[in-house]
């Protein structure tokens, strides 16, 4: 005997990584580039047809030296993004539908990887990485037994945990 079983399980994954270049203008004559944290991310699925993005932002942070390093300031901006996250079915047969859930996971945070001053802008490179687990109903079949009769399971030992106290 055979029973069909109805669930929910990922039926397609994607994963990417994105590397940004951003430009922070600075009105002071740096001498040089300090230090860089970037905070305040957020992001959030959004669906176009078959097409998945992550779209968000963060906030960049530097701080830098001017006056030959006799003083430093801070300067702050906020960058938005929108990518698309490429993602591959388990089953050619699957398709993306208004059906599905679709679960992100951030494997890394947005992270500086290069601080440079040029020409009295501060270029900074952004590192972050998105996954993502698309969820679908599925169907899978599983062979049962027959029940047994009502012998077997009066002959069924319920006290096999002993009890050592």
């Amino acid at each position: 005997m055979y029973r069909e079983i109805l669930t929910k399980a990922i039926i397609a994954k994607g994963n990417k990584e994105f590397k940004d270049t951003q430009t922070l203008q600075v009105e002071d004559n740096i001498s040089r580039t300090l230090g860089c944290w970037v905070i305040n991310h957020k992001s959030e699925i959004v669906r176009d047809n078959n097409t998945i993005y992550v779209e968000g932002s963060y906030q960049v942070y530097v701080w830098y030296g001017i006056n030959q390093d006799s003083d430093c300031k801070l300067i702050n901006q906020i960058f938005n993004f929108k990518d698309e996250i490429p993602y591959v079915f388990n089953d050619e047969k699957d398709d993306l539908t208004d059906k599905n859930e679709i679960k992100k996971y951030v494997t890394k945070q947005p992270i500086c990887i290069k601080l440079e001053n040029i020409d009295n802008n501060i270029v900074v490179s952004i590192e972050r990485a998105y996954s993502i687990d698309i969820i679908g109903e599925t169907k899978f079949t599983i062979k049962v037994n027959e029940p047994i009769d009502n012998k077997e399971i009066n002959n069924i030992n319920t006290d096999y945990i002993i009890d050592k106290k």
